[in-house]
């Protein structure tokens, strides 16, 4: 057996690969509940791969704006949020209310996902 200081690259190497699959597995997965919503509502843009390019960009437009307004720090998630927004509707190239509106119901079917999975779990796992 080798020593063990030989090893911890290797021990890197499987931790990154780790932390890469989980980071690809977790946008997948939330991405599901904003593509059903585009699906529901019925957009034109609502494909698979739209759902997990707003999952992406969503989060690096709100810590954009989050920063940009640090000297005004009531507005710092309004700003935040309205640029997701934003990211939103030209991603689904719809109007404001619309992407609010796919928001919303992503955000309802993401409640109702978790209610199933939790149920489901319960009943497997015979969780009292």
């Amino acid at each position: 057996m080798p020593p063990p200081s030989t090893l911890i690259p290797i021990y890197g190497l499987v931790a990154t690969f780790a932390g890469l699959t989980a980071l690809l597995a977790s946008l997948i997965v939330s991405s599901i509940p904003l593509w059903m919503a585009s699906k529901l509502m019925g957009l034109r843009r609502s494909g698979f791969g739209n759902a997990l390019l707003a999952v992406i960009v969503m989060p690096v437009l709100f810590t954009l704006a989050f920063f940009a307004t640090m000297i005004f720090s009531p507005l710092n998630v309004v700003a935040g949020f309205l640029a997701a927004l934003w990211g939103v509707k030209k991603i689904y190239d719809t109007g404001w209310l619309q992407a609010l509106l796919l928001l919303m119901v992503s955000a309802i079917i993401t409640l109702i996902l978790t209610f199933i999975l939790a149920a489901l779990l319960k009943t497997v796992l015979m969780i009292p």
